[in-house]
């Protein structure tokens, strides 16, 4: 069998290293795969095509993604890698000025380069990169082929999502605070921004919706607030793909499939996941409706968490604020949503962290905790 992954960006990456560590997880188990030989992966990335410029967040499974394909370690770290210990949140919620949402003590993530993780990737040999311009990929010769060319030009074929957010102005700055080890998410007048630790400079993103804030006033307000020049700004759509897989041969993953606000890094989870649900349709036998249903409770279930964080706006009292709590408090989430919440409210964080009782999308109840006593929401 031979599968191939088109695109060579953060989408791309995630998606081959997962189809790595799950062939070889289970050629060692036998049934379908014998060995990890029995499938062969391609990775088809134009390298005229820029990779993200930003660092990238990440949560803990993509840790172990690369410990276990690439069998990385902290001292040589080739791809620029930082701690990630969890997220900092300052001026979110009515409740108090920060809090800290943690990773378990004996876990943690990372911040890197995409490109620097590509290039180590082709160093290193784990599967064959072709340098090609892919137009259509059911042109690719290969069994299946996951379509990862970042974000799509046509939406007729998306539904959105909810969320106040869609346009970010990037920008970075040559110094690293060499005591932060955490993505830092500080609530601005127009939205929120990140700060991301790399090595040598901090990456920041100053999100914000253009109904309400015009992209000068963005840069003007994240050089005043943060003392970063603006040097890029995109404008983005929070959306999911109606079709994920198409002609039972090309499955949507990355960009192409979905996007969502970088709120709780969560876009890379979630290609992580949806890859594991093709492996069990693909390797398993595993009906493709069900897959599917799986994918969309799970992108829905981020959009919820997401959202939710808006649900108590802020220390600023803007138009941008008073809207996205309205979006947020008003929003239909689902019995399992309220479920944690309720949980949240009622148990001790020590109760929780043994509480063995499941994920609402990929986070468990100590998040929903950490953020009910950081914002009291109702």
């Amino acid at each position: 069998m031979k599968i191939g992954v088109v695109g060579g960006g953060n989408g791309g990456l995630t998606v081959a290293l997962t189809l790595l560590n799950e062939t070889f997880e289970r050629g060692k188990k036998g049934g379908f795969l014998n060995s990890a030989q029995d499938v062969e992966i391609e990775v088809y990335y134009d390298p005229n095509v820029p990779i993200e410029k930003v660092g990238q967040g990440s949560l803990i499974n993509f840790v172990g993604l690369l410990s276990d394909v690439l069998g990385m370690n902290w001292y040589d770290n080739p791809i620029d890698a930082t701690f990630k210990t969890g997220i900092l949140y300052e001026g979110w919620g009515n409740q108090k000025d920060k809090f800290f949402h943690p990773f378990p003590f004996d876990s943690m993530s990372i911040h890197c380069s995409p490109s620097k993780l590509r290039e180590y990737m082709i160093e290193k040999k784990v599967c064959k990169f072709i340098e090609q311009n892919v137009e259509d990929c059911n042109d690719i010769d290969c069994d299946y082929v996951f379509d990862c060319r970042g974000t799509p030009t046509d939406f007729s074929y998306y539904n959105m999502l909810k969320n106040p957010l869609n346009s970010v102005v990037l920008g970075q700055d040559n110094y690293r605070d060499p005591d932060q080890n955490w993505t830092r998410c500080s609530a601005t007048p127009d939205g929120w921004c990140f700060g991301i630790p790399n090595k040598g400079f901090t990456s920041y993103g100053y999100l914000y919706n253009d109904k309400y804030t015009t992209n000068e006033d963005a840069k003007a307000n994240m050089k005043e607030m943060f003392g970063v020049d603006a040097t890029d700004t995109l404008h983005f759509k929070n959306y999911l793909a109606r079709k994920p897989i198409v002609n039972d041969k090309v499955i949507l993953n990355g960009n192409r499939l979905m996007f969502i606000e970088p709120l709780e890094a969560s876009s890379v989870e979630t290609y992580h996941r949806w890859t594991l649900l093709v492996c069990e349709w693909i390797f398993d036998g595993r009906s493709k409706r069900e897959i599917l249903q799986d994918l969309v409770t799970d992108v829905e279930e981020v959009q919820n968490f997401v959202l939710w964080h808006y649900a108590t706006g802020s220390k600023y009292a803007t138009m941008f604020w008073s809207e996205a709590e309205e979006m947020a408090r008003s929003h239909s989430y689902d019995e399992v949503f309220f479920d944690f919440i309720r949980e949240a409210k009622g148990s001790t964080m020590k109760d929780l962290v043994y509480d063995d009782g499941g994920t609402y999308a990929h986070w468990y109840a100590t998040s929903f905790k950490n953020w009910v006593d950081g914002t009291q929401p109702i």
